[in-house]
């Protein structure tokens, strides 16, 4: 297809990690008047896992890898701003299956800037089947959302000063149980 086609010529990433969401835009893919798109394909922890099920003996191997397409957009309408990324992280494990997985991310911010305030609005949401960290040691489907909303006042060139209120939430799968405690009961 055409947006499969564009993912793989879209080349290297564009960090966005250390702009604002106003920075955001400018080095845009494609430029279609006041909408930009921007695609990319990553592809993460390609090689082998030496220890798939974190055991201490009988470590199980297995060949890995995750291909992680996005898709950032932005539009700007009058002094309005939408920033809006999408990603999709596919995993794959060669032997053992039950280890393979899908999840997603989106998030969006909505902002009026201003000439020393400017107000947003913010949201996202991840769906996820992958491991907490080293304290729980299980793959499994967790899904988190939340919303933000501020304010933020430049006060000189360089300096800025923001409010914000915030909401998130956590649903985990019903069926993840590790050391005989449910996770859905304990981290929801």
């Amino acid at each position: 297809s055409a947006l499969a086609g564009l993912l793989l010529t879209s080349g290297a990433p564009i960090p966005l990690s250390a702009q604002t969401a106003s920075e955001r835009g400018g080095d845009a893919r494609l430029q279609l008047g006041p909408f930009a798109l921007s695609p990319f394909i990553e592809l993460t922890g390609f090689g082998l896992d030496t220890n798939v099920f974190n055991e201490f003996e009988d470590a199980k191997r297995d060949f890995t890898f995750t291909l992680s397409p996005r898709l950032d957009a932005s539009l700007r309408a009058a002094r309005a701003r939408l920033y809006v990324s999408s990603r999709s992280d596919l995993v794959y494990f060669h032997r053992y299956a039950s280890e393979r997985g899908a999840g997603g991310a989106a998030d969006a911010r909505l902002e009026v800037p201003g000439a020393r305030l400017t107000p947003w609005l913010t949201g996202s949401f991840v769906s996820a089947r992958q491991r907490l960290g080293y304290e729980i040691d299980l793959r499994f489907r967790r899904v988190a959302s939340d919303a933000a909303a501020g304010i933020d006042a430049r006060l000189g060139g360089r300096t800025r000063v923001g409010v914000s209120v915030g909401r998130g939430t956590f649903h985990h799968d019903p069926d993840a149980v590790f050391l005989g405690s449910s996770l859905r009961d304990v981290l929801d």
